[in-house]
């Protein structure tokens, strides 16, 4: 009867069977008889409550492996990705080729936009600097003074990155 009843359950029927010895409703022999039953299930169900966290614990940290193996995989396809795409605009480039089709897609050499590199952050006038919770150089105004003025700030240089594109 007692094993069917929950750890809550079994602990409320520990502190009946403690009255009903108060009250002397049953005998302190009825009372360790029950007690040790109690006990005994009450043992039983947190051996199971520990077996079920134990199998959890293993599969949280098994799962946590996987997720280490997956997104070492990730990296290395992405890696190998940036160099076939680093290759094929390093051959395009060479070989003068814009486009590329073939029946899977096309392959397309693109010169790339000037973008901002910032060679030294602390150079920046202040004009060009963001305020905003963490400090950050503003590349987009930057971009803008250089096509207005023509003028390249001090700290930044102007990189053109080629890159390909796969349709």
């Amino acid at each position: 009867m007692l094993e069917n009843l929950s750890l809550i359950q079994l602990s409320q029927a520990e502190i009946e069977l403690a009255e009903m010895l108060e009250t002397e409703e049953i005998t302190k022999e009825q009372f360790e008889a029950m007690q040790k039953e109690i006990n005994e299930n009450l043992q039983v169900k947190s051996l199971n409550y520990i077996k079920v966290n134990d199998m959890l614990s293993n599969n949280l940290e098994q799962g946590k492996l996987y997720l280490k193996e997956i997104q070492k995989r990730i990296k290395r396809i992405e890696n190998a990705q940036k160099k076939l795409k680093d290759f094929l605009v390093f051959a395009m480039e060479k070989s003068g080729l814009k486009r590329i089709d073939t029946h899977l897609g096309t392959i397309t050499f693109n010169k790339g936009k000037d973008s901002i590199v910032i060679t030294n952050e602390n150079l920046i006038p202040k004009e060009f600097i963001k305020e905003e919770i963490v400090r950050k150089v503003d590349k987009v105004a930057i971009k803008e003074h250089l096509k207005e003025t023509g003028e390249i700030v001090t700290g930044a240089d102007i990189e053109t990155k080629p890159y390909v594109t796969f349709k």
